[in-house]
Protein backbone atom coordinates (compact mmCIF):
# COMPACT_ATOMS: atom_id res chain seq x y z
CA UNK A 1 0.00 0.00 0.00
CA UNK A 2 1.57 3.55 -1.10
CA UNK A 3 1.71 6.15 1.33
CA UNK A 4 -0.11 9.12 0.44
CA UNK A 5 0.56 12.64 2.07
CA UNK A 6 -0.84 15.87 1.16
CA UNK A 7 1.38 17.69 -0.64
CA UNK A 8 2.36 21.39 1.03
CA UNK A 9 2.12 24.45 -0.97
CA UNK A 10 1.55 28.11 -0.18
CA UNK A 11 -2.13 27.52 -0.97
CA UNK A 12 -2.90 24.68 0.60
CA UNK A 13 -1.33 23.94 4.25
CA UNK A 14 -2.32 21.08 6.23
CA UNK A 15 -2.70 20.84 9.68
CA UNK A 16 0.21 19.46 11.73
CA UNK A 17 -0.35 18.68 15.43
CA UNK A 18 2.81 17.99 17.43
CA UNK A 19 2.56 15.71 20.89
CA UNK A 20 4.68 16.48 23.41
CA UNK A 21 7.58 19.27 24.31
CA UNK A 22 10.67 16.69 24.73
CA UNK A 23 13.30 17.09 22.49
CA UNK A 24 11.60 15.66 19.43
CA UNK A 25 8.72 17.66 19.60
CA UNK A 26 10.50 21.10 20.07
CA UNK A 27 12.60 19.33 17.06
CA UNK A 28 9.84 19.27 14.62
CA UNK A 29 8.28 22.85 16.17
CA UNK A 30 11.64 24.87 15.41
CA UNK A 31 12.00 23.58 11.71
CA UNK A 32 8.27 24.57 11.56
CA UNK A 33 9.07 27.93 12.85
CA UNK A 34 12.36 28.56 10.83
CA UNK A 35 10.40 27.68 7.80
CA UNK A 36 7.32 30.17 8.71
CA UNK A 37 4.82 28.00 8.31
CA UNK A 38 1.63 28.85 9.81
CA UNK A 39 -0.89 25.64 10.34
CA UNK A 40 0.58 23.96 13.59
CA UNK A 41 0.50 23.58 17.18
CA UNK A 42 2.24 21.44 19.49
CA UNK A 43 0.36 20.22 23.19
CA UNK A 44 2.20 19.20 25.89
CA UNK A 45 0.82 16.34 28.61
CA UNK A 46 2.59 18.45 31.27
CA UNK A 47 3.23 22.44 32.70
CA UNK A 48 6.50 22.47 31.14
CA UNK A 49 8.56 21.25 28.30
CA UNK A 50 11.37 19.04 28.09
CA UNK A 51 10.41 15.59 28.57
CA UNK A 52 12.99 13.07 30.26
CA UNK A 53 15.45 16.55 29.62
CA UNK A 54 13.36 18.55 31.90
CA UNK A 55 15.77 20.35 34.94
CA UNK A 56 14.07 21.24 38.55
CA UNK A 57 15.50 23.70 40.99
CA UNK A 58 14.57 22.85 44.50
CA UNK A 59 13.41 25.22 47.35
CA UNK A 60 17.12 25.24 48.55
CA UNK A 61 18.53 26.44 45.35
CA UNK A 62 19.71 23.20 43.61
CA UNK A 63 18.97 22.64 40.10
CA UNK A 64 18.31 18.82 39.50
CA UNK A 65 18.53 16.84 35.95
CA UNK A 66 16.38 13.78 35.85
CA UNK A 67 19.91 11.83 34.84
CA UNK A 68 23.13 12.18 33.46
CA UNK A 69 22.73 14.70 30.62
CA UNK A 70 25.07 16.63 29.12
CA UNK A 71 25.14 17.77 25.48
CA UNK A 72 27.22 16.86 22.11
CA UNK A 73 26.42 16.09 18.98
CA UNK A 74 27.87 15.12 15.76
CA UNK A 75 24.59 16.75 13.88
CA UNK A 76 25.43 20.23 12.96
CA UNK A 77 22.06 21.10 12.94
CA UNK A 78 21.76 20.83 16.71
CA UNK A 79 24.73 23.08 16.99
CA UNK A 80 22.95 25.63 14.94
CA UNK A 81 20.08 25.07 17.15
CA UNK A 82 22.13 25.79 20.07
CA UNK A 83 23.63 28.61 18.71
CA UNK A 84 20.02 30.69 17.86
CA UNK A 85 18.38 29.72 20.89
CA UNK A 86 18.91 32.41 24.16
CA UNK A 87 19.93 29.44 26.73
CA UNK A 88 22.26 32.17 28.63
CA UNK A 89 25.13 30.36 27.33
CA UNK A 90 27.03 27.25 27.55
CA UNK A 91 30.06 25.90 29.75
CA UNK A 92 32.34 23.18 27.97
CA UNK A 93 33.41 20.44 30.46
CA UNK A 94 35.92 17.71 29.44
CA UNK A 95 34.70 14.39 30.60
CA UNK A 96 36.61 13.08 34.07
CA UNK A 97 34.77 9.71 33.83
CA UNK A 98 36.18 6.74 36.15
CA UNK A 99 35.19 3.57 37.09
CA UNK A 100 34.72 2.06 41.14
CA UNK A 101 36.19 -1.64 40.97
CA UNK A 102 36.69 -1.56 45.07
CA UNK A 103 38.47 -0.54 46.07
CA UNK A 104 40.34 0.74 42.77
CA UNK A 105 39.58 3.96 40.70
CA UNK A 106 40.10 2.82 37.29
CA UNK A 107 39.61 5.96 33.92
CA UNK A 108 36.74 4.97 31.94
CA UNK A 109 36.48 3.11 29.37
CA UNK A 110 38.01 0.47 31.93
CA UNK A 111 38.56 -1.45 28.71
CA UNK A 112 41.53 1.33 27.59
CA UNK A 113 42.66 1.48 30.67
CA UNK A 114 43.07 -1.60 32.81
CA UNK A 115 46.77 -0.76 33.05
CA UNK A 116 44.95 1.12 36.81
CA UNK A 117 44.27 -2.30 37.83
CA UNK A 118 46.26 -3.75 40.44
CA UNK A 119 49.00 -6.48 38.79
CA UNK A 120 47.33 -9.34 39.40
CA UNK A 121 43.56 -8.15 37.67
CA UNK A 122 45.46 -6.58 35.02
CA UNK A 123 47.47 -9.64 34.38
CA UNK A 124 44.37 -11.97 34.27
CA UNK A 125 42.59 -9.99 32.30
CA UNK A 126 45.63 -9.59 29.67
CA UNK A 127 46.04 -13.28 29.45
CA UNK A 128 42.14 -13.24 29.05
CA UNK A 129 42.48 -11.19 26.39
CA UNK A 130 44.92 -12.77 24.31
CA UNK A 131 43.27 -16.37 24.66
CA UNK A 132 39.79 -14.79 23.50
CA UNK A 133 38.30 -16.31 20.55
CA UNK A 134 37.96 -13.63 18.61
CA UNK A 135 34.32 -14.31 16.52
CA UNK A 136 34.36 -13.55 12.45
CA UNK A 137 30.58 -13.85 12.29
CA UNK A 138 28.23 -11.56 14.27
CA UNK A 139 27.81 -12.15 17.83
CA UNK A 140 24.49 -13.63 18.93
CA UNK A 141 23.68 -10.93 21.35
CA UNK A 142 25.37 -8.76 23.79
CA UNK A 143 26.54 -11.52 26.15
CA UNK A 144 28.19 -12.74 23.89
CA UNK A 145 29.78 -9.94 22.59
CA UNK A 146 31.09 -8.62 26.05
CA UNK A 147 32.71 -12.07 26.46
CA UNK A 148 34.13 -12.56 22.50
CA UNK A 149 35.74 -8.96 22.36
CA UNK A 150 37.38 -8.09 26.04
CA UNK A 151 38.12 -11.75 26.75
CA UNK A 152 36.12 -13.42 29.35
CA UNK A 153 37.88 -12.23 32.70
CA UNK A 154 37.53 -8.66 32.24
CA UNK A 155 33.78 -9.70 31.34
CA UNK A 156 32.98 -11.39 34.02
CA UNK A 157 34.31 -8.89 36.30
CA UNK A 158 33.52 -5.75 35.29
CA UNK A 159 31.76 -5.05 32.01
CA UNK A 160 28.76 -8.17 32.51
CA UNK A 161 28.31 -6.61 36.09
CA UNK A 162 27.91 -3.05 34.74
CA UNK A 163 26.05 -3.98 32.65
CA UNK A 164 23.57 -6.11 34.17
CA UNK A 165 22.82 -3.26 36.59
CA UNK A 166 22.74 -0.41 33.81
CA UNK A 167 19.69 -2.46 31.85
CA UNK A 168 18.38 -4.51 34.37
CA UNK A 169 17.59 -7.46 31.82
CA UNK A 170 19.56 -10.39 30.37
CA UNK A 171 22.00 -9.14 28.48
CA UNK A 172 22.12 -12.76 26.24
CA UNK A 173 18.09 -10.92 25.01
CA UNK A 174 20.14 -7.52 24.30
CA UNK A 175 21.15 -7.09 20.65
CA UNK A 176 24.39 -5.74 19.00
CA UNK A 177 22.70 -3.15 16.77
CA UNK A 178 23.38 0.05 19.25
CA UNK A 179 27.17 -1.09 20.09
CA UNK A 180 29.57 0.39 17.69
CA UNK A 181 28.74 4.20 19.07
CA UNK A 182 27.89 3.48 22.38
CA UNK A 183 30.84 0.87 23.52
CA UNK A 184 34.71 2.01 22.80
CA UNK A 185 36.75 -0.68 21.34
CA UNK A 186 40.07 -2.39 21.97
CA UNK A 187 43.15 -1.47 20.36
CA UNK A 188 46.22 -3.73 20.84
CA UNK A 189 48.04 -0.46 21.59
CA UNK A 190 45.76 -0.18 24.90
CA UNK A 191 47.07 -3.95 26.34
CA UNK A 192 51.31 -3.51 25.79
CA UNK A 193 51.21 -0.60 28.56
CA UNK A 194 52.98 -1.63 32.31
CA UNK A 195 50.86 -1.29 34.73
CA UNK A 196 53.06 1.32 36.97
CA UNK A 197 52.08 3.54 33.84
CA UNK A 198 49.40 5.67 35.34
CA UNK A 199 48.64 7.76 32.08
CA UNK A 200 45.02 7.16 31.16
CA UNK A 201 44.64 6.10 27.59
CA UNK A 202 43.08 7.96 25.03
CA UNK A 203 39.67 9.95 25.55
CA UNK A 204 37.01 8.00 23.26
CA UNK A 205 34.03 8.81 21.94
CA UNK A 206 31.64 11.73 21.54
CA UNK A 207 31.36 12.97 25.07
CA UNK A 208 35.00 13.25 25.87
CA UNK A 209 34.04 16.75 25.14
CA UNK A 210 30.66 18.01 26.31
CA UNK A 211 28.84 21.27 26.96
CA UNK A 212 26.47 22.44 29.79
CA UNK A 213 24.42 25.33 30.55
CA UNK A 214 25.30 27.88 32.97
CA UNK A 215 22.27 28.16 34.54
CA UNK A 216 18.64 25.88 34.65
CA UNK A 217 20.33 22.55 34.06
CA UNK A 218 20.12 20.77 31.04
CA UNK A 219 16.37 21.94 30.83
CA UNK A 220 17.39 24.90 29.61
CA UNK A 221 18.09 24.66 26.13
CA UNK A 222 14.40 23.67 26.40
CA UNK A 223 12.84 25.62 28.39
CA UNK A 224 14.54 28.71 25.88
CA UNK A 225 13.26 26.83 22.78
CA UNK A 226 9.68 26.79 24.28
CA UNK A 227 9.97 30.66 25.35
CA UNK A 228 10.73 31.29 21.21
CA UNK A 229 7.65 29.48 20.66
CA UNK A 230 4.95 29.39 23.53
CA UNK A 231 2.15 30.98 21.13
CA UNK A 232 2.30 27.63 19.45
CA UNK A 233 2.36 25.21 22.92
CA UNK A 234 -0.53 23.90 24.59
CA UNK A 235 0.51 22.66 28.21
CA UNK A 236 -1.46 20.36 30.75
CA UNK A 237 -3.04 18.59 27.87
CA UNK A 238 -2.81 14.62 27.63
CA UNK A 239 -3.88 12.60 24.78
CA UNK A 240 -6.92 10.14 25.70
CA UNK A 241 -7.44 8.92 22.23
CA UNK A 242 -6.46 9.02 18.55
CA UNK A 243 -8.85 8.35 15.64
CA UNK A 244 -6.59 7.72 12.45
CA UNK A 245 -9.28 7.14 9.78
CA UNK A 246 -10.70 10.53 10.58
CA UNK A 247 -7.35 12.00 11.92
CA UNK A 248 -8.26 13.00 15.14
CA UNK A 249 -6.78 13.47 18.06
CA UNK A 250 -8.99 13.78 21.22
CA UNK A 251 -7.72 15.09 24.69
CA UNK A 252 -8.41 13.81 28.06
CA UNK A 253 -10.38 17.05 29.09
CA UNK A 254 -12.58 16.04 25.69
CA UNK A 255 -10.93 18.80 23.23
CA UNK A 256 -10.76 17.56 19.75
CA UNK A 257 -7.81 18.17 17.12
CA UNK A 258 -8.29 17.34 13.59
CA UNK A 259 -5.26 16.86 12.27
CA UNK A 260 -3.38 16.01 8.48
CA UNK A 261 -0.20 14.96 9.55
CA UNK A 262 0.44 13.70 13.29
CA UNK A 263 4.26 13.85 14.93
CA UNK A 264 4.20 11.75 18.25
CA UNK A 265 6.75 11.94 20.22
CA UNK A 266 5.44 9.85 23.62
CA UNK A 267 5.46 6.00 24.03
CA UNK A 268 4.71 4.09 20.92
CA UNK A 269 3.28 1.38 23.31
CA UNK A 270 0.39 4.08 24.27
CA UNK A 271 -1.02 3.18 20.93
CA UNK A 272 -2.15 -0.07 21.99
CA UNK A 273 -4.40 1.75 24.41
CA UNK A 274 -5.36 4.49 22.34
CA UNK A 275 -6.62 3.91 18.88
CA UNK A 276 -9.77 4.29 18.87
CA UNK A 277 -10.44 0.86 16.92
CA UNK A 278 -8.23 -1.72 19.14
CA UNK A 279 -5.94 -3.68 16.90
CA UNK A 280 -4.63 -7.11 18.27
CA UNK A 281 -1.18 -6.79 16.15
CA UNK A 282 -0.68 -3.25 17.98
CA UNK A 283 -1.60 -4.56 21.13
CA UNK A 284 0.60 -7.63 21.23
CA UNK A 285 3.90 -5.60 19.62
CA UNK A 286 3.28 -3.22 22.34
CA UNK A 287 3.62 -5.73 24.79
CA UNK A 288 6.49 -7.25 23.55
CA UNK A 289 8.80 -3.81 23.58
CA UNK A 290 10.51 -3.69 26.88
CA UNK A 291 11.91 -0.66 28.63
CA UNK A 292 13.71 -0.52 32.21
CA UNK A 293 12.84 2.00 35.26
CA UNK A 294 14.83 4.86 36.99
CA UNK A 295 14.86 6.12 39.87
CA UNK A 296 17.20 9.46 40.30
CA UNK A 297 18.47 10.69 44.07
CA UNK A 298 19.69 14.02 44.00
CA UNK A 299 21.86 14.74 47.17
CA UNK A 300 22.81 18.51 48.55
CA UNK A 301 25.73 19.02 50.98
CA UNK A 302 27.58 21.22 52.46
CA UNK A 303 31.16 19.75 52.77
CA UNK A 304 34.39 21.02 52.03
CA UNK A 305 35.17 18.40 49.40
CA UNK A 306 36.21 19.34 45.78
CA UNK A 307 36.34 16.50 43.18
CA UNK A 308 37.40 17.03 39.95
CA UNK A 309 35.19 14.08 38.69
CA UNK A 310 32.25 14.41 36.31
CA UNK A 311 30.68 11.54 36.62
CA UNK A 312 31.57 7.45 38.00
CA UNK A 313 30.33 4.21 37.34
CA UNK A 314 29.75 1.53 39.94
CA UNK A 315 29.85 -2.11 38.48
CA UNK A 316 29.61 -3.89 42.13
CA UNK A 317 25.86 -5.03 43.52
CA UNK A 318 27.20 -3.28 47.41
CA UNK A 319 26.43 0.21 45.56
CA UNK A 320 23.23 0.69 44.69
CA UNK A 321 23.39 3.36 42.06
CA UNK A 322 25.07 2.80 38.97
CA UNK A 323 26.07 5.58 38.39
CA UNK A 324 27.23 8.94 40.15
CA UNK A 325 27.10 12.87 38.31
CA UNK A 326 28.99 15.60 40.38
CA UNK A 327 26.47 17.72 39.40
CA UNK A 328 28.01 20.65 40.67
CA UNK A 329 30.74 20.24 38.53
CA UNK A 330 29.01 21.06 35.39
CA UNK A 331 27.95 24.69 36.52
CA UNK A 332 28.13 26.63 40.06
CA UNK A 333 24.78 27.81 39.47
CA UNK A 334 23.83 23.98 40.17
CA UNK A 335 23.80 24.45 43.81
CA UNK A 336 22.81 27.81 45.98
CA UNK A 337 24.47 31.23 45.39
CA UNK A 338 27.70 31.49 46.72
CA UNK A 339 27.52 27.73 46.90
CA UNK A 340 31.14 26.71 45.71
CA UNK A 341 32.65 29.28 48.35
CA UNK A 342 30.17 27.98 51.32
CA UNK A 343 31.16 23.92 50.71
CA UNK A 344 28.08 23.01 49.30
CA UNK A 345 27.97 20.11 46.17
CA UNK A 346 25.29 18.48 44.51
CA UNK A 347 25.31 14.84 43.08
CA UNK A 348 23.02 12.87 41.04
CA UNK A 349 22.73 9.17 41.51
CA UNK A 350 20.89 6.77 38.77
CA UNK A 351 19.18 3.47 40.16
CA UNK A 352 17.62 1.47 38.51
CA UNK A 353 14.48 0.75 39.95
CA UNK A 354 11.36 -1.91 40.38
CA UNK A 355 8.23 -1.78 41.83
CA UNK A 356 9.13 -1.83 45.29
CA UNK A 357 11.38 1.26 44.73
CA UNK A 358 8.87 3.79 45.69
CA UNK A 359 8.24 1.75 49.34
CA UNK A 360 11.74 1.56 49.93
CA UNK A 361 13.15 5.53 49.45
CA UNK A 362 14.49 5.12 52.99
CA UNK A 363 16.37 2.38 52.51
CA UNK A 364 17.94 3.56 49.13
CA UNK A 365 18.93 6.73 50.65
CA UNK A 366 20.28 5.07 53.44
CA UNK A 367 22.81 2.57 51.50
CA UNK A 368 23.24 5.33 48.90
CA UNK A 369 24.80 7.32 51.56
CA UNK A 370 26.73 4.36 52.87
CA UNK A 371 27.99 3.93 49.19
CA UNK A 372 29.30 7.24 48.76
CA UNK A 373 31.30 7.52 52.48
CA UNK A 374 32.68 3.53 51.12
CA UNK A 375 34.11 4.76 47.99
CA UNK A 376 35.44 8.33 49.37
CA UNK A 377 33.07 10.39 47.09
CA UNK A 378 31.56 11.87 50.64
CA UNK A 379 32.95 11.64 54.79
CA UNK A 380 30.69 9.80 56.99
CA UNK A 381 30.84 13.18 58.89
CA UNK A 382 29.02 14.79 55.84
CA UNK A 383 26.02 12.90 56.21
CA UNK A 384 24.65 15.22 58.32
CA UNK A 385 25.53 18.07 56.36
CA UNK A 386 22.39 17.17 53.81
CA UNK A 387 20.68 20.00 53.25
CA UNK A 388 18.59 19.06 50.00
CA UNK A 389 16.66 16.09 48.69
CA UNK A 390 15.46 15.15 45.47
CA UNK A 391 13.50 12.04 44.20
CA UNK A 392 12.20 11.12 40.85
CA UNK A 393 10.69 8.21 39.72
CA UNK A 394 10.59 7.67 35.74
CA UNK A 395 8.94 4.28 34.59
CA UNK A 396 10.63 4.71 31.59
CA UNK A 397 14.09 5.16 31.12
CA UNK A 398 16.00 3.22 28.57
CA UNK A 399 13.96 1.31 25.70
CA UNK A 400 15.56 -1.96 25.51
CA UNK A 401 17.18 -3.20 22.42
CA UNK A 402 15.53 -6.59 22.85
CA UNK A 403 16.40 -9.34 20.16
CA UNK A 404 13.04 -9.46 18.79
CA UNK A 405 12.69 -5.60 18.82
CA UNK A 406 12.80 -4.45 15.72
CA UNK A 407 10.33 -6.92 14.64
CA UNK A 408 7.95 -5.62 16.60
CA UNK A 409 7.99 -2.15 16.02
CA UNK A 410 7.44 -2.40 12.60
CA UNK A 411 4.20 -3.99 12.90
CA UNK A 412 3.40 -1.04 14.99
CA UNK A 413 5.39 2.01 12.61
CA UNK A 414 3.60 0.31 9.30
CA UNK A 415 0.57 0.76 10.57
CA UNK A 416 1.15 4.00 11.53
CA UNK A 417 2.87 5.46 8.22
CA UNK A 418 -0.65 4.75 6.54
CA UNK A 419 -2.34 7.09 8.80
CA UNK A 420 0.68 10.12 8.58
CA UNK A 421 1.13 9.35 12.16
CA UNK A 422 5.07 9.61 12.53
CA UNK A 423 6.00 8.11 15.94
CA UNK A 424 9.78 9.20 16.93
CA UNK A 425 11.90 10.34 19.84
CA UNK A 426 13.39 8.11 22.63
CA UNK A 427 10.28 6.13 23.50
CA UNK A 428 8.56 6.76 20.25
CA UNK A 429 11.11 5.76 17.91
CA UNK A 430 11.59 3.17 20.57
CA UNK A 431 15.41 2.74 19.09
CA UNK A 432 17.90 3.52 22.23
CA UNK A 433 20.91 3.71 20.27
CA UNK A 434 18.77 7.14 18.50
CA UNK A 435 18.36 8.28 21.63
CA UNK A 436 20.10 10.82 22.87
CA UNK A 437 18.87 14.66 22.98
CA UNK A 438 20.58 15.68 20.22
CA UNK A 439 18.96 12.24 18.08
CA UNK A 440 15.91 12.77 19.10
CA UNK A 441 15.83 16.86 18.37
CA UNK A 442 17.04 15.62 14.79
CA UNK A 443 14.29 12.67 14.64
CA UNK A 444 11.79 15.53 14.87
CA UNK A 445 13.44 18.33 12.54
CA UNK A 446 13.73 15.42 9.87
CA UNK A 447 10.07 14.05 9.92
CA UNK A 448 9.51 17.91 8.96
CA UNK A 449 11.77 17.91 6.16
CA UNK A 450 10.03 14.73 5.34
CA UNK A 451 6.46 15.76 5.45
CA UNK A 452 7.37 19.21 2.95
CA UNK A 453 9.20 16.74 0.47
CA UNK A 454 6.95 14.34 0.18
Amino acid sequence: MSIKHTKITIKNQPRILIIGAGPSGIGAAWNLKRRKYANWSLFEQNAYPGGLSASFRDKRGFTWDLGGHVLFTRHSTFRRFLADIPHGGLNRLQRNAWIYTNPIWVPYPLQNNIHFLPWSDYQRCLRSLQNRTLKTNRPAHFLDLLISRFGSEMAQRYLIPLNRKMWSWPLSNLSVDWVEPRISPLRPSDLNIHTKSRIRNRQWGGNHDFAYPMRGGIGQIFQAAARQLDERINYRLRVGMIQPKNKTVIFTNGRREKYDELIYTGDIRDFSKMLSESRREIVQASRNLKSNALFVLGLGLKNGRSDARTWMYFPTNDMPFFRVTHLSNYSANNIPPGGAQNGFSSWLLEIRANPKTERQKNAILRDSLKGLVSCGLIRDQDKANMVSIFTCMSPTSYPLPTLDRDRHLATIQNYLKKYQIHSLGRFGAFQYEQGNMDDCFMQGFEAVDQIFNS
